[in-house]
Order: structure tokens, then C-alpha cells, then sequence
């Protein structure tokens, strides 16, 4: 049993919590075909030169120190006076101990805090949602202008803490006129071995005043998993001077998605929010993690205003894999399945002809370029002049000593869209790892 507590001032709030130990997600929707039963092959045990570890080295050991997180900054795009945009930033924590947030004053700010549990479900990226999801709210406190989130929370190791901050500008002739604006959110707490701290860029776009009824969709990027049939985009109407009614449809919208219609009424500097249902026809709708623009109508008082979002198709899961023969042994081939909630299975198996050296073979799994993962494989000789064969099969919700995984949901699109490599090589054990 752990707990996590505030503190603001000389007073504290404990409050007791039991959650499980995973990377969290926005409470975002996800919904996903479960992904083909992955070829596991036969494990070899962990070889004595590397049970015997009982540290890994100091750069491997750093980085157990870092909390898993996303997204690397959070983008709110573009908001009128009047209007507000949240986002979500997640992190794992890595030990016991507090964890301080501090945002600068200004148009940005923390609204609420959130402890999750359940199975993990994928982190908004600039301003995306995936459609269904199952996680659960253990803990949810929220704040407001008039009372601000305390600068700490005290939250015990391997706990799921989701933050949402949100971007709301206030007009000002002085302090605050249209334009962009940007600031850095600190976090920071505490390892195993050393304490870790990061800093997060916010950036919006403030247009300034709006003398008109102002039309949004809030679901800019809508990331959906083949083969969902249904999804709600929540659309926006901020009024302004009068009260207006009318009609949201669509309007331009591609092949495979048809856009239902609902009544929206607003009364002058009144916002009013409504789910708008979107129906996909897979077979016209291709999951290839293309976006695709559909445009929606407000028609009210003769007048129309329009807004976009884009939706992103794509399938269960992305299966990459081969046999390479560079890698300093007589083969070695490697097999990976991506998920959309950032979770992989990655399997290796090789054959060492050298029938004097032992082989320790580092891999490493990229998606567009940047490193997602990495392993070690060992392969002894045979003394009886046979080759021999190992394999290894890890699977990122369980790691092991010689398995590290950076891969979350917002690489799955790159994947997807063909941005899956592989890279091999004989190492030391004591290696400076790739990332």
C-alpha cells in the first residue's frame, strides 16, 4: 500500500492508494483489434556473464532514474479570448518521494491532478485522441485561478500521475495581446539512485478578442485503430453578443467517414459543447496512418462558420522483422509487433558459428529515426564443434535486465507509415547505451 499527498504550506493531505505500475495515457479513448498471438520463441536463461551483474553500469543505471513520460512538450494550437485548451502530461514515477510541478504565471496552468490505474492507453500528442480506452481514475483533484495546485505531491513508486494544464490567455492591452506564447514546465522528483527533473515546453497561440460566435472541434487529430466503427468529435460554440442556435454538420468530409448532424444553442458569452457522431466505412478508409481532413458546418442566422479535424486510421498493430547476416555471427533474426498503446513484443534469435568466442549482440529497434528500444542477445560457442542457436522473446510490459523500451503510442503513426529499422552489433557488456 502507498500514498500520495499534497503539500501546499504548512498543510499536507495523505491519501492512501493502490495502483499498478504502468505508463499512463490521457483519459483519451482507445480501440484497438488485439493483435495476432506473437511467435514466441524458446528463451535461453540468462547467461552467467550476465545473471553475475549485480549493477548495471552507470549510464544504464541513469537512466532508471528518468521517469517514463509524454508527450516531450504540449502543444495547445490556437485559442480565441474567451476560450481555453487542455492537454495532458503523463509520467511513471521511478521511487517514492515528491513530485514538484511548477508553471511560471501566465496563460498556462496546472487544473488537475490524477492517479490512474488499468491497463495502459496512449498519451495526446499535440492535440490527438484515440478512439476507446479502460483506464480508471483512482485519484482526481483539480484546481482553479482562485486556487492553484500546490507546488508537490507526495506519490509512492511506480505510479501512473497524469497532469492536465491548460492554456486560457485573458486579453490585456499590456500583458497579454494576441500572438504566440510559450513557457517551460518544471518537474521534478526523485530516483533510485539520483534525484531527475525535466522541463516542458508549452506553446499556444492567442488570436486576441473575437467579435463573432466562434466555432471549434476540440479533437483536432483523431487517431482511430481498425476496425473501430464509431467515434463522437466534441465541437464548441462560444457566443459573444446574442443568442444564436443552429445545425452542426458536415462538410467536405473524405472517403469511408459520414458526419451525423446535432442542434447547438448559445447565448452571448455563453460556450456550449456538443458530441458530434462521425460513422467509418473500412474498405473506402484505409488504415495507413494518413491524416485525413474533414470539415464541419455550423450554419446559424444565415450565416455559416466552419471548422477541421483530421482523422488517422490505422491498424491493430505493425509486424516488422527479418535476417540479417552483418551482425558479426552467422545470422540473427528479429521480429517486432507494435501496438497503439505503445506497447511491443520484440523477439531476436541467431546462430553463433564461432566455435572458440562467446557473442553478445546489441540490437536496437528505430521508428523514423529515433531509437524506441533495445536488447542484448548472448550466444555461447559449442565445444562439440556444433553451431548453436538462442533465442529471446520480451515484451515491453515486462523488462528484463537485458531488454530497455523508449517506444510510446505517439511513435505507433511513424511505424505505421513505414518508419521501422534495425541495427546489430557485437559489444562489451559494459556498453554506453543509445539512448
Amino acid at each position: 500500500m502507498s500514498g500520495v499527498a499534497m503539500r501546499s504550506g504548512p498543510r499536507s493531505l495523505a491519501l492512501a492508494l493502490l495502483l499498478p505500475s504502468t505508463l499512463v495515457g490521457q483519459g483519451l479513448k482507445t480501440v484497438a483489434k488485439v493483435p495476432a498471438a506473437f511467435p514466441t520463441a524458446a528463451p535461453t536463461p540468462t547467461h552467467a556473464s550476465l545473471a553475475s551483474k549485480s549493477t548495471k553500469p552507470a549510464a544504464i543505471s541513469a537512466l532508471v532514474d528518468i521517469p517514463l513520460h509524454s508527450p516531450q512538450q504540449l502543444e495547445f494550437g490556437a485559442v480565441w479570448n474567451g476560450q481555453s485548451s487542455r492537454r495532458t502530461f503523463a509520467l511513471t514515477t521511478t521511487a517514492a518521494g515528491n513530485v514538484a510541478v511548477q508553471v511560471p504565471p501566465g496563460p498556462f496552468r496546472i487544473v488537475e491532478f490524477r492517479l490512474m490505474s488499468g491497463p495502459p492507453a496512449p498519451i495526446n500528442g499535440a492535440a490527438a485522441r484515440i478512439v476507446g480506452s479502460s483506464r480508471q481514475v483512482e485519484l482526481r483533484l483539480t484546481y482553479s485561478a482562485a486556487q492553484p495546485a500546490p507546488p508537490l505531491w507526495n506519490v509512492g513508486a511506480g505510479k501512473d500521475i497524469e497532469l492536465d494544464a491548460v492554456f486560457e490567455p485573458k486579453f490585456d492591452l499590456f500583458s497579454m495581446t494576441a500572438g504566440p506564447k510559450s513557457e517551460h514546465m518544471k518537474v521534478a522528483g526523485l530516483g533510485p539512485t539520483h534525484p531527475w527533473s525535466l522541463s516542458i515546453p508549452l506553446q499556444g497561440t492567442f488570436n486576441g478578442l473575437h467579435v463573432e460566435t466562434i466555432f471549434t472541434v476540440d479533437d483536432k487529430e483523431v487517431q482511430v485503430v481498425s476496425p473501430a466503427k464509431h467515434l463522437d468529435v466534441q465541437v464548441r460554440v462560444v457566443g459573444v453578443d446574442t443568442a444564436v442556435s443552429g445545425m452542426v454538420r458536415g462538410g467536405t468530409v473524405p472517403a469511408g467517414v459520414t458526419v451525423g448532424s446535432v442542434p447547438l444553442s448559445v447565448k452571448g458569452a455563453q460556450t456550449v459543447t456538443a458530441k458530434l457522431p462521425v460513422s467509418l466505412s473500412w474498405g473506402a478508409l484505409k488504415p495507413d496512418g494518413v491524416n485525413r481532413d474533414v470539415e464541419l458546418v455550423f450554419d446559424a442566422g444565415g450565416h455559416s462558420s466552419k471548422a477541421r479535424f483530421s482523422v488517422v486510421p490505422v491498424p491493430g498493430s505493425v509486424d516488422a522483422g527479418g535476417q540479417r547476416a552483418d551482425c558479426g555471427i552467422g545470422w540473427l533474426g528479429w521480429n517486432v509487433v507494435l501496438s497503439p498503446d505503445g506497447r511491443l513484443n520484440y523477439s531476436l534469435s541467431g546462430n553463433n558459428q564461432d566455435l572458440v568466442n562467446v557473442r553478445d549482440i546489441l540490437t536496437t529497434l528505430s521508428v523514423a529515426g529515433r531509437v524506441v528500444a533495445w536488447g542484448y542477445m548472448h550466444l555461447d560457442f559449442d565445444p562439440g564443434g556444433k553451431t548453436t542457436t538462442s533465442s529471446n522473446h520480451w515484451n515491453s510490459a515486462n523488462l528484463p535486465v537485458n531488454f530497455n523500451s523508449r517506444f510510446g503510442p505517439a511513435d505507433y503513426v511513424p511505424a505505421v507509415r513505414g518508419g521501422v529499422a534495425f541495427s546489430c552489433k557485437l559489444v562489451n557488456f559494459d556498453f554506453k547505451p543509445p539512448f
